[in-house]
């Protein structure tokens, strides 16, 4: 058996080698003396395969759900990396539900314990993304008055890409029902913060109260733009975006 390394996920027979996915990893082996996809689908033996196709279903459903909810902060990133770490994320607390049989393991089980809402809590893009290492400052999430407040932005302390005049905030709150597989993106107006600005307080505010069953899940976007004639153009460098809390 050998692992694929690729950010595209292979199911199925190619000539002679089996693609599918066992344990979250997409893996190959030789056709013809092993087993093929109907095998998997009805001997006893391919039991454990099966069920770890099931659960990686399960996981990909919650990704596309939750991706669709967040596309505003991901919207011009192309390739299949943002898909395959993010799966990987939810995989792992999937891994972290203690109550279900193997094959039966969900997200909102993981989430009920302490690792399992942790590695959502956790979760950036690009992986291990630093909101605070870029902004230079700390931030607070008040969940009573949903908004996101900094006691002291300085875009001093921003590191600002070359040629960027601005820095974008956009925060939100997503609410994510993970076993009806629903998700609703509550956001805030993105705002801009320009390079030469003095330091003080900010407070982002979402443009309507949150509604609906599920979780609550702080989001916070950031970008950088460059200014020309009174028109904001975003620049790729230094973008990113993180889960900065989860209820």
């Amino acid at each position: 058996m050998a692992r694929i390394r690729s950010p595209f996920i292979i199911t199925g027979t190619l000539g002679e080698i089996n693609f599918y996915v066992y344990d979250g990893i997409n893996v190959a082996r030789r056709a013809g003396g092993g087993f093929n996809g109907k095998d998997i689908k009805t001997k006893p033996e391919m039991r454990g395969v099966r069920e770890n196709n099931g659960e990686f279903s399960h996981c990909s459903k919650v990704k596309s759900v939750f991706m669709r909810a967040l596309r505003p902060y991901f919207l011009g990133i192309r390739g299949r990396r943002i898909h395959y770490e993010m799966v990987g994320m939810f995989t792992r607390v999937k891994k972290r539900d203690a109550v279900s049989g193997r094959g039966e393991r969900t997200v909102e089980a993981g989430l009920a314990s302490a690792d399992g809402l942790r590695e959502l809590s956790s979760y950036s893009y690009p992986k291990a993304y630093s909101l605070y290492g870029i902004l230079g400052c700390r931030f607070t999430v008040d969940w009573a008055q949903e908004h996101c407040t900094f006691p002291d932005l300085d875009p001093a302390l921003t590191v600002f890409p070359e040629g960027a005049t601005h820095l974008g905030l956009r925060f939100g709150i997503v609410c994510m029902d993970f076993v009806a597989l629903k998700a609703h993106l509550f956001p805030a107006e993105e705002h801009f913060v320009p390079r030469g600005a003095g330091p003080g307080p900010l407070t982002l505010a979402l443009s309507s109260r949150v509604e609906g069953t599920g979780r609550r899940i702080a989001f916070l976007g950031v970008r950088f733009y460059q200014e020309v004639n009174g028109a904001y153009h975003m620049l790729e460098e230094g973008r990113g975006a993180a889960v900065v809390g989860v209820r």
